[in-house]
């Protein structure tokens, strides 16, 4: 089994989003889903753009029925293609578009300070100023500053993440 440094929950976070996505998609549309008509949805495609600096691969997939207990069969399946956009992994793809390049830069500075700083908001911040500044990605910016800011810190909660992995570790021990 393959074991990367990437967050193999990956699929499990992605079935909340899109369940949460569709979920407001039927309430905007007014789409009746207890009635008889078969409705039409957005087709999803989960891709996860990384740039941990420990990921190796170009590519990788996660499986959320990998997650299964037991590795039982399940009835929901939801995969995330990971893509390493770090220094010489995929570099195709970053020359291709400006806007994923502006990214990896805003990501990159992020990480930057967040190293420097601690992983406050503060850095995050920093990192979402200077990019305005220079107009790296400053229309996406200006207009969803905080949900950037949230999406960047993932709602991370430093103490809660260090008693799950207590937990985890303990757990892995006993094993």
């Amino acid at each position: 089994e393959h074991q990367s440094t990437m967050n193999q929950n990956m699929p499990l976070r992605g079935l909340i989003y899109f369940s949460t996505e569709y979920q407001n998609y039927v309430m905007e549309h007014d789409l009746n889903i207890y009635g008889e008509r078969k409705l039409s949805l957005p087709t999803p495609k989960y891709v996860v753009l990384c740039n941990a600096e420990l990921m190796e691969e170009d590519r990788l997939i996660y499986r959320l029925s990998d997650m299964f207990e037991g590795g039982r069969e399940g009835c929901i399946v939801c995969t995330a293609e990971v893509i390493n956009i770090n220094a010489g992994h995929n570099t195709e793809i970053l020359e291709r578009s400006r806007t994923l390049h502006d990214y990896a830069e805003l990501v990159d500075r992020a990480r930057k300070y967040r190293n420097e700083e601690g992983p406050g908001r503060a850095a995050v911040e920093r990192a979402i100023d200077e990019c305005i500044a220079e107009g790296i990605l400053s229309e996406v910016l200006l207009k969803c500053k905080s949900e950037v800011i949230g999406m960047i810190l993932e709602e991370y909660d430093e103490e809660k993440q260090r008693r799950l992995d207590r937990r985890d570790a303990r757990e892995q021990g006993i094993e």
